[in-house]
């Protein structure tokens, strides 16, 4: 399965948190900000119109750039800014033409990602500039090894969790992981039921077909007995 998706199976386990701190008297300004919700998609191909050289307007693809999007819908004299603490630096939401919303971008993150999500008004008339709120929304930690074969079969193994923090984690170290994981499958009882578990036919079928012979000749011995 494409990795981007699997990150949209964090969509169950982000935190959101939200402070109203606004002090700007317009009431319906106040409470679009209140309304916005933060919304957790995939990032996908885009069409594009640009102006050709001969002044004619061409729709053109455009690649995605990011693994998902942070979503905000569209809030016209709202401006948003997201401080991304990987990146450490604040970023204002773009404005996207083909889905009418706004939104802003990232890369997979392989540790928690606490954003701070700043809502000003945009709007020139009421309170200009004003944080009308602020929203503190928390992105787990993808883990890709979590999507490893290994993985698939000790789901029990910490490091195999989907959002465990997996930034500080290199190949050796994976490796170290497995082999200790095997070594000590290698050496426990459980390894011995399993493997009766997963091969009892060819212990049982054998026993039976003996069983059957012997049975068959002390049968065929007990018969030339009694004509003695």
């Amino acid at each position: 399965m494409n990795k981007y998706k699997i990150v949209l199976v964090l969509l169950i386990m982000f935190v959101c948190n939200t402070k109203v701190i606004a002090v700007c008297n317009d009431k319906e300004l106040v409470d679009k900000a209140q309304k916005i919700e933060v919304k957790f998609v995939e990032d996908n191909d885009k069409e594009v119109i640009e102006k050709g050289e001969d002044g004619n307007n061409y729709t053109i693809i455009e690649s995605r750039k990011y693994a998902y999007l942070l979503d905000f819908g569209n809030n016209p004299g709202i401006k948003i800014t997201v401080y991304d603490p990987i990146r450490n630096e604040k970023i204002d939401a773009t404005y996207d033409y083909t889905n009418n919303t706004q939104t802003v971008g990232s890369f997979i993150n392989y540790s928690a990602k606490n954003y701070e999500i700043y809502i000003y008004s945009d709007t020139k008339n009421s309170c200009y500039g004003e944080l009308l709120r602020k929203i503190e929304y928390t992105v787990p930690a993808f883990n890709e090894f979590s999507l490893s074969e290994f993985c698939e079969n000790n789901k029990d193994v910490k490091e195999c969790k989907i959002n465990y923090d997996s930034s500080k984690l290199t190949n050796d170290d994976y490796k170290k992981i497995i082999e200790e994981a095997e070594s000590k499958e290698a050496t426990t009882p459980e390894k011995t039921i399993n493997n009766l578990k997963k091969y009892w036919y060819f212990i049982f079928i054998p026993a039976v077909i003996i069983s059957i012979y012997y049975i068959i000749k002390i049968l065929a011995y007990k018969k030339k007995v009694n004509k003695i």
